[in-house]
């Protein structure tokens, strides 16, 4: 009976995902971060609706969101790779990446996490452009407009976090290491600097309402993410 109850301890401890060691502060944090965070996902989402009507809420989410996809979704190349191309047969850890710059950026930085996730962020646009064709929702700009700042904005969004992973390591700070603000920031600025290039009609008081909902979306998928262990570090 020991011997089955220790096997059956061995396999729960085998698929339990490894994750860094956090202080019982950050823990007990972390309990109340999704219900903040949806609150704070929620309030921003009827505020930006209150002063500006519902229509620039979602020209603003429509615009944004591929940006917000390829940052979210670089991470997981590995895990897409096993399970598409390698169908299972390789572990993570056997495959090799291709750093972009491993002293400057260190190792979360990759070339293969940068095609892969600026490839989902394009995808997501493309998605949605068809949605929007579908239900024949009025866009303020063209279909190859919003093609053009799809694009730019995915590739934007990743070129940001690469910029806040510089200033981490210029900084000292570890891989992972969370400093607020510029977590949220570093993508959903450079994505808004390449909207406009391209001359989006972004103004400062709409970017800043709607980075709270950006913000509070960030913390509320990366509690998801390290719930499900597809993150090692606890937002």
């Amino acid at each position: 009976m020991d011997l089955e109850k220790n096997t059956h301890n061995k396999v729960n401890n085998a698929k339990e995902c490894e994750k860094k060691e956090t202080s019982d502060l950050a823990e007990g944090l972390y309990k109340y971060l999704p219900t903040t965070s949806l609150l704070l996902l929620l309030s921003s989402i009827v505020l930006f609706y209150v002063a500006y009507g519902g229509h620039e809420f979602w020209i603003y989410l429509l615009v944004f969101a591929p940006a917000m996809v390829a940052n979210g979704s670089a991470v997981l190349w590995k895990k897409a790779l096993v399970k598409i191309y390698y169908k299972n047969k390789v572990k993570e850890d056997d495959i090799k990446p291709h750093y972009i710059h491993k002293k400057r950026l260190g190792e979360g930085k990759t070339w293969e996490g940068f095609l892969f996730g600026s490839s989902m962020g394009i995808l997501a646009g493309l998605i949605l452009l068809l949605l929007v064709y579908i239900l024949r929702y009025h866009l303020d700009f063209s279909y190859p407009y919003y093609l053009l700042a799809t694009i730019l904005t995915s590739f934007m969004a990743l070129i940001g976090d690469m910029a806040g992973s510089a200033i981490k390591r210029w900084r000292g700070l570890e891989r992972g290491a969370p400093v607020p603000i510029l977590d949220q920031v570093d993508f959903y600025l450079f994505a808004s600097i390449g909207l406009l290039i391209i001359g989006f009609p972004l103004t400062l008081d709409k970017w800043t309402y709607f980075f709270f909902f950006v913000y509070s979306l960030h913390i509320l998928t990366n509690c998801l993410a390290y719930s499900m262990c597809w993150k090692k570090e606890c937002p």
